[in-house]
């Protein structure tokens, strides 16, 4: 089994193009783009939290997901394109669904449809949101989603979300829907990838592999408990750093077929980004 390769990559406007970047991957075989989602970021952000102390230019400085994604579709034609990971908890759910599904359309059904809950409290307060309810706000949303685009006149009424029969279209190419990838680390992921059910894509550096392993297993026994076929619940590794010698051999044996590495564009480095992606796919890529 040959392991397919993604980047996922927040593209801030004084780096390379998406489209540009997007045609170089496929030439060099990568399997995947997922772009992140991040609208803002407050002024007032609470710094002591350790991952909000770890953020850069890039948070504030990135192009929309959608629009990056449909720029990188244009200039592709196997290339998948992954939302990496869209925050549905702060956003419209309607107007996600228009979207994620004319991506779909345009592409020729090449979305990976991935969402998240996200960290950042002071960017959902600001999107009237609730942090403590994002869990919630996700699995409703994403459901809406899905019954969007798989009914012709669907209508949702529950918790948060509540409208009668609507027609929104276009419907996605793939049928009855795109892969829904839940992104995240813990037992509220975890059990959220397998009530949907969904993928999961877990974000951990390599040393942790061994903890996400068992996390998944446990994630394989509760999804059998709910009657889906073991086979469908993937789980695609979000690496925040490069793979050492061996990691892969250990992820194809595990039955990982897909995983995605985390890469960052800086400022005044783009050849040095390009080099990057040259190298990590003469590496990593069959």
């Amino acid at each position: 089994m040959t392991m397919q390769v993604g980047l996922g990559i927040l593209f801030p406007d004084f780096g390379p193009p998406p489209g540009r970047i997007a045609a170089v991957m496929e030439d060099l075989g990568y399997d995947s783009l997922w772009i992140g989602d991040h609208t803002h970021t407050p002024t007032s952000l609470d710094l002591s939290n350790k991952q909000s102390r770890e953020i850069n230019e890039n948070y504030w400085r990135n192009l929309d997901m959608f629009v990056a994604l449909t720029a990188a579709a244009t200039v592709t034609r196997k290339l998948r394109l992954g939302t990496g990971l869209c925050l549905l908890a702060q956003r419209d759910p309607i107007t996600v669904a228009k979207e994620a599904a004319t991506l779909d359309h345009l592409s020729g059904g090449r979305l990976d449809f991935g969402v998240g809950a996200g960290w950042n409290a002071e960017e959902m307060a600001n999107h009237g949101t609730s942090f403590s309810a994002r869990w919630r706000l996700l699995h409703e949303r994403t459901e809406v989603v899905r019954t969007i685009w798989t009914e012709d006149e669907p209508e949702f009424h529950g918790e948060f979300e509540s409208f009668d029969p609507i027609r929104s279209y276009p419907k996605p190419v793939q049928r009855p829907n795109p892969p829904i990838v839940v992104g995240g680390n813990g037992s509220k992921a975890i059990e959220l990838a397998a009530r949907l059910p969904a993928e999961w894509m877990p974000m951990f550096t390599s040393g942790k592999w061994s903890e996400i392993k068992k996390q998944h297993d446990g994630l394989l026994e509760s999804a059998v408990e709910q009657g889906r076929d073991p086979e469908s619940v993937r789980l695609i590794p979000f690496l925040l750093d490069e793979p050492p010698h061996g990691l892969l051999e250990e992820m194809t044996e595990a039955g990982v077929e897909q995983i995605v590495l985390s890469i960052w564009v800086r400022r005044g480095e783009e050849e040095v980004f390009l080099r990057t992606i040259d190298s990590l796919a003469a590496r990593l890529i069959d």
